[in-house]
């Protein structure tokens, strides 16, 4: 029987509504973690919500 479990809350949140305004992904350190450049029309209220998910998204941050 196959379980299918949802995500943490902060995941989903950033997969419907952050990554649609990502417009480049860098592994700059052996892949540990992810730098994630947002495209230059990205509505400020979009940048609030990566700000205030940001901690809680393992290894990825907003390159500014």
């Amino acid at each position: 029987m196959d379980i299918m479990a949802k995500g943490p809350k902060e995941y989903i949140e950033y997969f419907d509504k952050v990554l649609p305004w990502v417009d480049h992904v860098e592994f700059p350190k052996d892949d540990f973690y992810e730098l994630v450049t947002l495209k230059e029309e990205t509505p400020q209220e979009i940048k609030d919500l990566f700000d205030k998910l940001e901690p809680k998204l393992r290894n990825t941050e907003w390159k500014r």
